[in-house]
This record gives structure tokens, C-alpha cells and sequence, in this order.
């Protein structure tokens, strides 16, 4: 499983893998990215290179495709990562199934 193209919009192709890194394994990302997925555009800007500085609508459009909780605030992508992204939530509640199966 992957994310599909249309979720990252068109973010810079560099920054791609960090982002899909982040959502499907909850890998923390860089300093920028990580501003970024807090919506601390302030703090964005100023950790911003000067590529990335013209891609903040792109950013800003991107998050909204991105899935639920796992960006608007610090406590939201530290759980995010805490969780494992999309494939350690997968996990958890194919293990969770499997001991409800157990206990039936």
C-alpha cells in the first residue's frame, strides 16, 4: 500500500518520499516537513529553503488530502508516529482482530 499521487499534489518530487515515509510508516520527518504537518507555516517559512519557499500553497493543499489526524498540530504527529502511520495502525488492528477471534 502507497499513497496515491493525487494526495501529495505537486509538492517538490524530493520531498515526496519523506511525506509518504511519514504517513505510511510514521517516520518522523525533517524540521521543514515536520512545521509543515503541524500547520506552523510561520515556522515553515523560516526552516524553508529557497525551492520549497515557493511551494506553500502546494503544502497547504496537500494536507487536506492527507488522512486524519495525522497533521494540524504537534500532538497529532507525535501520535501519528507513536502509532506507526497507516501500516502500524494496519498491524494493531489485525492483531486486535486476531485476539478477539482468540477469545470467541
Amino acid at each position: 500500500m502507497t499513497i496515491p499521487d493525487f494526495m501529495l499534489g505537486n509538492i517538490p518530487e524530493r520531498m515526496r518520499e519523506g511525506v509518504i515515509r511519514y504517513i505510511m510508516d510514521g517516520v518522523p520527518p525533517g524540521g521543514f516537513l515536520w512545521s509543515i504537518l503541524e500547520n506552523n507555516f510561520y515556522e515553515a517559512a523560516a526552516r524553508a529553503d529557497e525551492q520549497n519557499r515557493l511551494y506553500f500553497k502546494e503544502y497547504s493543499l496537500m494536507l487536506g488530502m492527507l488522512p486524519y489526524k495525522s497533521w494540524g498540530c504537534r500532538k497529532f504527529v507525535t501520535d501519528w508516529i507513536s502509532s506507526g502511520g497507516l501500516n502500524g495502525q494496519k498491524e494493531r488492528e489485525t492483531k486486535d482482530a486476531a485476539d478477539d477471534n482468540r477469545e470467541t
